[in-house]
């Protein structure tokens, strides 16, 4: 067993070392018959060094063992340490690899590039950090020499893109991505490049963006699914390429693509997750209906539909009450009331913590999100308060009219009506522009800065004349785009 874990650290995928390893473990048996098939009890330092190859040193134990047992005297307490190399000496060599090809596969699990994971450096166990990190009684300094420029908002914030795209932040950020570049493919462009991003608790931060605009590469990079390529994340004074363990400690994931256990019922994923994450609160039932999954706790996960297995997820993401939770798309394939419960329970769940989640709806980014960062090929492109990105990049604002049917004269053309109301418009908010008309809407639009001239607006919609004379507006929607 202790081999088989030596074995595996080589390995990423289960059917190539299934293959390697029995084979590899034949060869620990042949230095045995290649090299003392007739010299058993010769060569007693090499057959040491061969010892050390577990198949080996049984094989060396199986000998002795026949050979006793053939002279009909079995190996006694009297003859175990009978000899330069005897029983006792391959059963010391047993115990010996038992514990030698453990502590191998612990170390180079820790070193070797896999797939998933942020590999150490081979020196990882020599540094100070590391051992504070496994202690349970070291406490965490969260100095500023453990923060990277905490104090330099601008430059935690602030991408390749314009400055003034950028809403500052006033409080001190819990999680800082710092010229973060992650790369797949060197024939590739880069899947981020170089994100500079604060987060800040009690807040939630949205990643909005098209596919492959690296949102789900951020959130594999923070949880130590994909190392970095350059650069580093600081999660609450931890950085992300030395100290994963402490970033996990407190951390809820709701993975893209569901990660559930099908043949457990609703409940049985809750507390199968409670387990893992270390914690036994047995509130897996009020987790569940927090969700909306209160009629569901003996449902196995494979008969859910697909809208709740989202529910389930997200319910196992909040389990343990996390600091850190990240959300990769939790709403897609919910329908309409679910989403808006969802989006209720995460507004509730926000303080004391830090949320990231990641949509390609603007609409869910408004409702939700204290900030919204855009990525587009990796880049942040802009960050800020909705409010702040209207003001900053919004078209200005849209009034829609509703006209009732003209019966005074029907032959009354509706050009006719959309000029004298745009005329009107013009006198009252100049820069009025008409956008569309569609049976009997009438859509314009008046640019951003002139709020003021609303109020004077309003009232001259129901005391104009002219908008009596032909038809009775009125006003239908009035919103910042």
């Amino acid at each position: 067993m202790s081999f088989g874990f030596f074995i595996s650290a080589f390995f990423s995928r289960a059917n190539l070392a299934a293959i390697v390893g029995p084979v590899a473990l034949f060869v620990t048996l042949l230095p045995r018959w290649i090299f003392f098939g007739t010299n058993r009890y010769e060569n007693v330092n090499s057959k040491k060094w061969a010892s050390l190859l577990p198949c080996t040193a049984f094989a060396f134990g199986a000998d002795i063992l026949s050979d006793y047992e053939y002279s009909q005297i079995g190996v006694q307490r009297s003859n175990l340490q009978d000899g330069k190399y005897n029983f006792s000496t391959s059963l010391g060599f047993l115990f010996f690899d038992i514990i030698l090809y453990i502590g191998l596969g612990w170390y180079l699990e820790q070193i070797l590039p896999r797939q998933y994971g942020v590999p150490k450096k081979w020196y990882f166990f020599l540094t100070t950090r590391y051992w504070k990190g496994i202690c349970p009684f070291s406490k965490n300094d969260n100095s500023q020499n453990n923060i990277v420029n905490r104090n330099d908002v601008s430059r935690n914030d602030v991408s390749r893109s314009d400055e003034d795209n950028i809403e500052r932040g006033y409080i001190e950020a819990q999680l800082e991505i710092m010229d973060l570049v992650k790369i797949y493919d060197p024939n590739k462009p880069p899947a981020i490049n170089e994100l500079n991003l604060s987060m800040y608790d009690s807040e939630i931060t949205c990643l909005l963006g098209h596919n492959g605009a690296g949102k789900t590469s951020t959130i594999s990079v923070l949880t130590g699914i994909y190392p970095p390529t350059s650069g580093d994340c600081v999660i609450y004074g931890n950085s992300v390429l030395h100290e994963m363990e402490r970033c996990r400690q407190s951390m809820g994931l709701c993975p893209q693509q569901n990660v559930l256990f099908n043949n457990l019922t609703v409940l049985e994923n809750l507390r199968v997750f409670e387990r893992i994450k270390g914690v036994s609160f047995n509130d897996v039932e009020e987790r569940a209906r927090e969700v909306g999954l209160g009629e569901f706790f003996d449902t196995r996960a494979a008969n859910l539909s697909g809208g709740n297995k989202r529910k389930l997820q997200l319910a196992i993401a909040l389990v343990g009450e996390p600091k850190l939770v990240l959300l990769d798309e939790p709403t897609s394939g919910m329908d309409p009331y679910s989403r808006r419960a969802t989006w209720d329970l995460l507004r509730q769940k926000r303080k004391g913590r830090i949320i990231l989640l990641t949509t390609h709806f603007m609409d869910e980014a408004e409702v939700l999100a204290d900030r919204v960062a855009i990525l587009k090929h990796g880049s942040l492109q802009c960050c800020g308060s909705v409010i702040f990105l209207k003001e900053r990049f919004g078209l200005g604002y849209n009034i829609t009219l509703i006209t009732d049917k003209v019966e005074d004269d029907p032959s009354t053309p509706t050009v006719h009506h959309r000029d004298t109301i745009m005329t009107m418009m013009e006198k009252t908010i100049p820069g009025t522009r008409f956008i569309r008309e569609s049976a009997r809407e009438l859509v314009f639009r008046f640019p951003p800065g002139s709020e003021h001239m609303v109020r004077r607006f309003l009232p001259f919609i129901h005391s104009s004349h002219a908008f009596r004379k032909h038809n009775k507006y009125l006003l239908f929607c009035f919103g910042l785009l």
